[in-house]
């Protein structure tokens, strides 16, 4: 139903004083003012009647400091646009006339509009039974049918719109969705900050058990509307966590894994730097170890030049002639020389200069 129609209504009809059909089934009254969704104040005869519209629950208006249900003021408007002050409507009547508070129950009919399931139409009304008043619930539900099916209106809100009149399960699914939002904020290569995520995530799925507890505080209109939200909200963020969690888990073997992995070559470009240090250090030693080996030639001793100059007659009998070095200078007794002269003592060497390390001769 939209709102053209509604309004089209009611300029056609005239102001008619308020007046009783005098059947018990039925009267016709003039609106004096939309207190809700689903309740209105009309006068009859003269007194002001309050009128809670049978076979549909609406969001509940806040009071008290009580914040309002999710699209109350919605349906309240709705219904404030069909009935403005003044519109004369038609009211009919079920087995039971009135509820606990004293509010006459009826059935709204703007000439053949019929309010109640127009409400539920709009997606701004589940439809009830309460006690034995069931006059208009089929007619309710089968206008409800297309909002509910398409996920609309009252049928369209979030988990929050159907558990929030319940502190505590509003409370468990807050901690649930904080946690499943801070899953989603972990900066790269943070492992405490997954830690800490999988912890508060074990704390809110614990909490979940407000959900799933047979007291339900919520109010007549969510219990109406979502029967079996908290259990399903319950399951939903419990395989969300649990998700997450897993995730998290396989997040951190794998940032560990780089980190050892990190550590393993660290250790290994230790490593490196110290051999390539020692090898430094060891190459002047292998350097000396390897270099020619330098003698420098005794001098004759002066019993040989003795011996030499003693007169022929006083000398030993001629022995075989020994082999005479007289090169007082550097000798190489290795390396890459050719070892051309022989010393006293039999060794082959080569002569060489002191200091350019070059063979002589």
């Amino acid at each position: 139903m939209g709102w053209v129609k509604p309004l089209v209504g009611i300029f056609a009809v005239g102001a008619v004083a308020s007046v009783a059909l005098g059947g018990d089934d039925e009267d016709t009254v003039v609106v004096n003012r939309v207190i809700d969704g689903d309740t209105i104040d009309v006068d009859i005869d003269g007194e002001n009647t309050r009128v809670r519209l049978l076979n549909i629950d609406t969001p509940e208006i806040g009071h008290n400091g009580v914040p309002s249900e999710c699209l109350a003021e919605e349906a309240k408007h709705y219904l404030e646009g069909r009935l403005p002050q003044g519109t004369e409507v038609r009211l009919e009547y079920d087995s039971e006339r009135t509820d606990k508070y004293g509010r006459t129950l009826a059935g709204v009919f703007l000439e053949d509009d019929f309010i109640n399931a127009d409400i539920a139409a709009e997606g701004l009304a589940a439809a009830v039974v309460f006690g034995g008043n069931d006059k208009f619930y089929e007619e309710v539900q089968k206008a409800e049918r297309a909002p509910k099916d398409a996920g609309e209106g009252i049928f369209g809100v979030s988990d929050e719109c159907k558990v929030s009149s319940d502190e505590e399960m509003a409370e468990a699914l807050s901690s649930a969705e904080a946690a499943a939002a801070a899953f989603a904020g972990i900066e790269a290569g943070d492992i405490p900050a997954y830690e800490d995520s999988i912890d508060k995530s074990v704390a809110a799925k614990a909490g979940l058990v407000a959900l799933t507890r047979s007291k339900d505080g919520r109010s007549t209109f969510q219990k109406a509307a979502y029967p079996d939200a908290p259990k399903e909200i319950a399951a939903s963020k419990e395989r969300e966590l649990g998700g997450n969690e897993k995730q998290a888990r396989e997040k951190i073997n794998e940032l560990e894994a780089q980190e050892r992995e990190e550590e393993k070559r660290e250790k290994e470009r230790q490593e490196e730097e110290r051999r390539v240090e020692e090898q430094r250090q060891e190459e002047p030693r292998q350097a000396e170890e390897s270099a020619p080996e330098v003698e420098v030639a005794e001098q004759p001793t002066q019993d040989y030049e003795s011996s030499v100059s003693q007169p022929a007659e006083q000398q030993a009998a001629p022995q075989p002639a020994p082999v005479v070095d007289t090169y007082t200078g550097c000798r190489a007794y290795n390396g890459n020389y050719a070892l051309t002269s022989v010393d006293k003592k039999g060794r082959p060497y080569a002569k060489i200069d002191c200091t350019t390390k070059q063979q002589i001769g």
